[in-house]
């Protein structure tokens, strides 16, 4: 992308278009922000993302989905075990804290001031 004066000229498919004057303008996204392991209370600058959408419906699908194969993922691990057998199992246990972030996570727009770091 090439910027002159009050011009923006870009190659689109080999030629080269003038756009007059161009404003700057954000995209906003969205991510799905997770809270560090065992702290849904900590600053949302701690938090990482978990995944990035376009819209914030799209996020929140993003969530449900995402519950949607934990708790399948819990329903394999638990077949043919006692309680006891589940709750000791190491990868039940490992999927069921990803289950629990995912519940306390939030669809948070990519433009929000709470992201930067204090």
């Amino acid at each position: 992308m090439l910027t002159s004066g009050r011009y923006l000229a870009t190659r689109t498919w080999g030629k080269l278009v003038k756009i007059r004057n161009t404003a700057a303008f954000v995209l906003i996204g969205w991510y799905l922000m997770l809270p560090p392991v065992g702290n849904s209370n900590a600053p949302l600058s701690k938090w990482e993302v978990g995944q990035s959408f376009d819209t914030a419906q799209a996020c929140e699908d993003g969530k449900s989905g995402i519950l949607a194969t934990y708790v399948s993922t819990l329903s394999q691990i638990k077949k043919g075990k006692s309680d006891e057998q589940y709750v000791a199992d190491p990868m039940a246990k490992f999927w069921f804290e990803q289950m629990q972030r995912t519940q306390s996570a939030q669809c948070i727009a990519s433009d929000d001031s709470r992201l930067k770091s204090n």
